[in-house]
C-alpha cells in the first residue's frame, strides 16, 4: 500500500507539473503554482501539501509501528488525488 501511494504521489505531482507547463522540480512549488494558476483551490492545495508530509514519512519507514500509522494515514488521500486529477482534466476538456 505504501509503495502504491508513493508511485501515485509521484505521478500526480509530475502530471500537474507537466500540465502547468512548469519546469519546477519541487512538488510543493508545483502545487503552489497550480494554486496561482487557478487549477486547484486553497483547500485542495492544503490536501496536496498533506500528501507531501505523508510521502516524506514513507521514505524512512523502517519501524513497524510507523509503517502501520503511515498505511492508516494515507488511506485518506486517494479521493483527494482523484478529485484533483479529474478537476484538472475536465478543465482541459472544457478549453
Amino acid at each position: 500500500m505504501i509503495k502504491r501511494f508513493e508511485l501515485a504521489y509521484d505521478l500526480l505531482w509530475k502530471y500537474l507539473r507537466d500540465f502547468s507547463r512548469s519546469s519546477i522540480d519541487s512538488p510543493r512549488k508545483v502545487f503552489q503554482e497550480c494554486l496561482s494558476l487557478g487549477l486547484v483551490s486553497r483547500e485542495e492545495t492544503k490536501e496536496l501539501t498533506d500528501l507531501i508530509e505523508d510521502r516524506n514519512l514513507t521514505t524512512h519507514v523502517y519501524d513497524v509501528d510507523l509503517a502501520n500509522q503511515v498505511a492508516h494515514d494515507i488511506q485518506k488521500h486517494p479521493d483527494a488525488m482523484s478529485a484533483v486529477i479529474m478537476k484538472v482534466s475536465l478543465d482541459t476538456i472544457k478549453k
